[in-house]
């Protein structure tokens, strides 16, 4: 009996085997269907205007990442709202929560990256002057150093006379 059911088996095996190769099963049209009857929506082109990009990470609404190693001047994604996640340019590193729309029927811009810019802002809190220090991409983006051995170093000129010297800390 049990040789019975192991040849029924293997026959019936054979059967759908063959079926599935011919084309037969049912089953198989039914997927071919739905993914011919699902339209992939045209991709939007995005226009990167920075420089010195080496990664771009944007997530969508649905949490999914997409990334980008050098991006160049135009990337294709899907139409949709992204958050930028990360830019790494050369060296430096920028997190953000900046949101941007692309669609696909305009065009759609997206300013990070170098060239970068240094500022120091400086306040007065009583004897004591106090400076800030930040570097920022094309879209007012801020960037750290990659490599924190190094903090960025400042000078203090009264005329052609140095008076004072430091270092930046990071935090």
């Amino acid at each position: 009996m049990v040789v019975s059911i192991a040849k029924r088996i293997g026959f019936l095996g054979l059967i759908v085997a063959l079926d599935i190769c011919l084309g037969f099963f049912p089953l198989r049209q039914v997927v071919a269907q739905t993914e011919e009857s699902q339209p992939q929506s045209p991709l939007a082109q995005l226009e990167i205007q920075g420089q010195f990009i080496k990664k771009l990470v944007l997530q969508n609404e649905k949490n999914e990442s997409v990334s980008f190693e050098n991006p160049g001047e135009k990337i294709e994604l899907p139409p949709g709202k992204y958050r930028i996640i990360n830019v790494i340019t050369n060296g430096y590193n920028s997190y953000g929560d900046l949101w941007i729309e692309v669609e696909s029927d305009k065009e759609n811009v997206l300013k990070v990256g170098g060239p970068l810019y240094q500022y120091v802002t400086a306040t007065r809190q009583g004897k004591i002057i106090r400076l800030d220090y930040s570097l920022r991409g094309q879209g007012g983006e801020s960037y750290t150093s990659l490599m924190r051995n190094k903090p960025p170093q400042f000078a203090v000129f009264q005329g052609d006379k140095q008076i004072a010297a430091g270092s930046f800390e990071y935090g």
